[in-house]
């Protein structure tokens, strides 16, 4: 099962020789909205981790080499940082990290190259918001600033 993810098969090639020495096949994850991954919010760490186990497993199945990761979806991230809040797409509530406490790009990297997949950080650094609520965590930049 993909989900929504979208796959784009981008060939970088050297024609010189005739042939492509390598190809970038890669799945774009969007995690926005829970479009792609995790599915929705508020997810068991167990269960956001079966799913991007199970995500990249068929990804690999179909010939994808890498994968792309949006981390980072509306100045919130999927990673500790002390510029954005923990992102409400993963525990539910945007700036309050899952439970138990994981870090997910560093599961989402080494789950990747256990399957021999390059992974690449996807960064939005424009969108704030994707809902007109304006509720913010404290640390969130909207409210910083």
């Amino acid at each position: 099962m993909i989900m929504a993810a979208w796959m784009a098969v981008i060939t970088f090639s050297s024609f010189a020789q005739g042939w492509p020495k390598r190809e970038l096949r890669a799945a774009w994850i969007a995690t926005v909205v829970n479009i792609d991954w995790p599915s929705k919010k508020g997810l068991s760490v167990a269960e956001q981790q079966q799913e991007y186990v199970t995500l990249l497993d068929t990804l690999q199945q179909v010939g994808m080499n890498a994968v792309i990761v949006q981390v980072r979806p509306v100045a919130d991230a999927f990673y500790p940082s002390s510029y954005e809040p923990w992102s409400e797409y993963l525990s539910g509530t945007q700036g309050q990290p899952s439970a138990p406490y994981y870090n997910p790009l560093t599961f989402m990297i080494q789950e990747a190259r256990r399957r021999g997949l390059e992974f690449h950080a996807w960064f939005n650094p424009y969108r704030a918001s994707m809902n007109g609520n304006l509720i913010y965590a404290d640390s969130h930049p909207f409210r910083q600033h």
